[in-house]
Parts: C-alpha cells; sequence; structure tokens
C-alpha cells in the first residue's frame, strides 16, 4: 500500500488539532512552538535562522497573553489576594 502526503499530513493535522483543544491553545501555535523547539535544538541552523524562530514565538507569546487577558487577570487577581495578610 503506498501512503500518500494528504493521508499522511491529515492524520498530523487531526492529531495537532486533538492535541491542541487538550491544551486549550490555538493549534497553530501548538505547531509553530513543537517545531521552534525542534529546530532551536539543532546547532547546525544558521543564527539568523534562530532569531526569526525568537521572533516568531514573542509573536505567539504575545498571542497568547493577548487572547487570554481575562483568565490572566483572574489569576492575577486570586494571586494577590492570597498574598494579603488576613
Amino acid at each position: 500500500m503506498k501512503t500518500t502526503p494528504v493521508r499522511v499530513w491529515s492524520g498530523v493535522y487531526e492529531a495537532l488539532q486533538l492535541y491542541a483543544r487538550s491544551q486549550k491553545m490555538d493549534a497553530s501555535t501548538v505547531a509553530s512552538i513543537a517545531l521552534m523547539q525542534n529546530l532551536m535544538s539543532k546547532d547546525e541552523l544558521p543564527e539568523r535562522a534562530k532569531e526569526a524562530i525568537v521572533k516568531d514565538f514573542f509573536e505567539a507569546l504575545g498571542t497568547i497573553i493577548s487572547e487570554s487577558k481575562g483568565e490572566l487577570a483572574k489569576w492575577a487577581m486570586a494571586a494577590l489576594k492570597q498574598g494579603k495578610p488576613e
């Protein structure tokens, strides 16, 4: 049986979607982070390529923070309340 790229990538896409949902994240963010982690571990990757990866990482991080600002605010408020003496 010959495997076609479409079949392989559709399985990867489905797995990525399921994993992203379980992490409560966007699938493109999950894929970007996984790819960046893998590429950054390669010593032979040129510095300019690593800089581009880091730039994308911070862009993804900014998106996560922006989309989760309500939850982050609740977390920060709960943390502040725990730190106050009664």
